[in-house]
């Protein structure tokens, strides 16, 4: 099974070594390739974070994956010895029609969380980012997250792309701390051994005296418990 690792963020943090060996010392364990991006378009629009779309397309349109896994830079490898394809295989097991799957998510206290997605490198894809990419065109501070979502869950772009998604247990590659329990159904948290660990809205949840740099503090807490 032929993966891609893919991660952008377009500015400096106080965690970019953490964020970066864990990234690409995990990618190449696994013999891996890993896309990082430091930069976006000039113009696009609304927001950095929209820039993902493009880097799953990049990557879909060189037929060099099966596979692409997009992580946010706001997280933690911390058992390195998991591997992705038995993840995806793991998921698929699950499905009626494993080959019709081409997205492997979670959710976190709301229905989706785009921060670990796994995605089928699949021309297949392309009318569904398409379609988010509109999504977000219509919305006056538009969230990729909720076009993704919108696409998926609701009519009646749902009849259309549900059945081609997944949603597996947030633990699997999406967990969060106890300092932001914001919970799928499962209602666990992280716990030592399993996969990674994500930050997402940290500011929101550390004590004020924290906030100025909640992401770098959580990084580098849990950074020792890579393995």
């Amino acid at each position: 099974m032929r993966i891609a690792i893919a991660t952008m963020n377009t500015d400096e943090t106080t965690y970019d070594h953490i964020s970066l060996s864990n990234k690409f010392g995990y990618a190449r364990k696994h013999n891996y390739a890993i896309k990082f991006d430091l930069d976006m378009p000039r113009d696009l629009v609304p927001m950095a974070v929209w820039h993902k779309l493009n880097m799953i397309e990049y990557l879909i349109r060189t037929a060099e994956y099966d596979w692409i896994w997009w992580i946010d830079y706001d997280t933690v490898i911390t058992n390195t010895s998991v591997k992705l394809e038995n993840i995806i295989t793991d998921a698929l097991k699950g499905a009626t029609k494993p080959n019709d799957i081409d997205m492997i998510l979670t959710a976190d206290c709301w229905p989706l969380n785009a921060g670990s997605m796994l995605i089928r490198a699949s021309p297949r894809m392309f009318p569904f980012l398409s379609a988010v990419w509109e999504c977000g065109n219509k919305k006056t501070e538009p969230s990729e997250q909720d076009c993704i979502r919108d696409m998926l869950i609701k009519a009646p772009m749902s009849a259309t792309y549900r059945s081609r998604a997944i949603w597996i247990p947030q633990t699997k590659i999406n967990a969060f701390p106890k300092e932001v329990p914001c919970y799928d159904k499962h209602e666990k948290g992280w716990k030592p051994g399993d996969f990674v660990v994500h930050f997402a809205g940290a500011w929101a949840h550390l004590p004020e005296k924290l906030k100025k740099d909640s992401y770098g503090v959580l990084m580098r807490k849990y950074s020792e418990w890579i393995e």
